[in-house]
C-alpha cells in the first residue's frame, strides 16, 4: 500500500486505515492491478472463503479477496450528505443513490 512500509497479504484480514493507493499481482493468472485513491479514510481487505464437508472433514478453500474503501460522506457530498442503499428482490427497479 502506498504510504505504508512492508506488504499486506490479500488472503489475510487487514484494516490499513487511510491509504493513497494499493496494488497487487496474481502470479497464477499473470494479472496485476493498481488502484489510486483520493480522500479515502479507510481501506479494509480480507479473504473470501468457502467451507465444504468432504470425506476428510471440513475444508476451507480460498476463493478470492475483498477490497473495501471507506470515504467520509462529508468529504464526498458536503456536510449533511447521505447514501441510500436499497436491497431486495425489486431493488433493480428502484432509484439508487
Amino acid at each position: 500500500m502506498d504510504g505504508r512500509p512492508g506488504s499486506s497479504f490479500w488472503d489475510e484480514t487487514g484494516d490499513d486505515g487511510e491509504v493513497t493507493g494499493y496494488q497487487g499481482e496474481d502470479t497464477w493468472s499473470k494479472t496485476a492491478f493498481r488502484v489510486l485513491l483520493s480522500g479515502s479514510d479507510r481501506f479494509v481487505h480480507g479473504p473470501i472463503e468457502t467451507v465444504s464437508l468432504s470425506e476428510a472433514g471440513l475444508e476451507k478453500t480460498f476463493q478470492g479477496s475483498l477490497f473495501m474503501q471507506g470515504f467520509s460522506l462529508d468529504r464526498l457530498f458536503g456536510e449533511g450528505g447521505s447514501i441510500t442503499v436499497v436491497c431486495g428482490p425489486d431493488a433493480r427497479s428502484l432509484v439508487h443513490a
